[in-house]
C-alpha cells in the first residue's frame, strides 16, 4: 500500500516497529506515524464507522464487538483506527499488473516454502510472523 499511494502523489504516513523504520521508508514512506494519527487497514476487522457508510447502523454493535480489540491497540498508541473496504476491480488489478510488470512496485517477500511445507507457511501466516509475501513453490 506504500508503494501505491507514494505512486498516486499522496504523503505517505505509516506505523512500524522499530525495527521496520528503515524497511517502510525504503518502500516510500515520508515518515513513521506518530501520536495522534489514523492507521488505516484494507485486512483488519470492520468498524462502526464502516457500517455507517454501509448505510446499515444496526451492524454498528456488530463491528463495534469485531474490531474492539484493534481499536483498543490503537488507542493505547495514541492512534485511532479505520477499516477501508476494498472492491475487486478487474480494471485496477490491470494496472497494478502493469506497474509490477515494469517495476514501479515491487512485491515484498518475506519467506519462501516449498509445497511440502505449506501447512507450515499456512501457520507462519497465521502466527502474524510474516513480514512480507509469503510464497509457497512447487
Amino acid at each position: 500500500m506504500i508503494q501505491v499511494a507514494k505512486h498516486l502523489g499522496a504523503h505517505v504516513a505509516t506505523t512500524a516497529s522499530t525495527r521496520d523504520v528503515d524497511k517502510v521508508r525504503a518502500l516510500g514512506a515520508d515518515e513513521v506515524l506518530k501520536p495522534g494519527g489514523l492507521a488505516i487497514s484494507v485486512v483488519g476487522p470492520p468498524d462502526p464507522h464502516f457500517a455507517a457508510q454501509l448505510g446499515q447502523p444496526f451492524l454498528k454493535p456488530v463491528t463495534a464487538l469485531m474490531s474492539r480489540k484493534v481499536r483498543g491497540r490503537a488507542k493505547k498508541l495514541d492512534v485511532r483506527y479505520s477499516f477501508l473496504f476494498m472492491k475487486a476491480s478487474g480494471a485496477q488489478l490491470k494496472a497494478l499488473a502493469a506497474l509490477y510488470d515494469n517495476g514501479t512496485l515491487r512485491p515484498v517477500l518475506d519467506r519462501t516454502f516449498g509445497f511440502a511445507e505449506t501447512l507450515d507457511a499456512m501457520a507462519y501466516v497465521e502466527q502474524g510472523k510474516a513480514n512480507g509475501k509469503i510464497v509457497v513453490t512447487r
